[in-house]
């Protein structure tokens, strides 16, 4: 999904689908009804902070699933959204968490929309 007039190249097996910007960026909920147009009914999405945020803010997830480690990146790690931690943001966000499952010494928490 990208904003309509930007082009970006891509191999001849993937189809693009171009939706009105917002912000200099691709109008989500745009991009998620176009898909739902093409008949996708579920998206899995792995994005960084900015997508994150993004998601959550815009009320278009309905499930979210976090994987925690105990491991510490350090200093230079990366936020999970542009506003810093989770678990409020996600609450804020109106999800509730129903499942929790260990991956080994990870945690596989399941959040759903109340």
């Amino acid at each position: 999904i990208v904003p309509e007039g930007r082009e970006i190249p891509v191999p001849p097996t993937v189809s693009v689908i171009e939706v009105p910007a917002q912000n200099g960026r691709p109008d989500l909920r745009a991009g998620l009804r176009a898909l739902s147009d093409r008949g996708v009914g579920r998206l899995l999405v792995e994005g960084g902070a900015v997508l994150c945020e993004a998601l959550l803010a815009a009320d278009l997830a309905d499930r979210f699933h976090l994987v925690a480690s105990p491991r510490v990146i350090g200093p230079h790690g990366v936020p999970a959204t542009i506003l810093g931690g989770l678990d409020g943001r996600i609450v804020a966000a109106g999800l509730r968490e129903v499942d929790q499952r260990d991956l080994g010494e990870d945690k596989l928490r399941t959040f759903e929309r109340a």
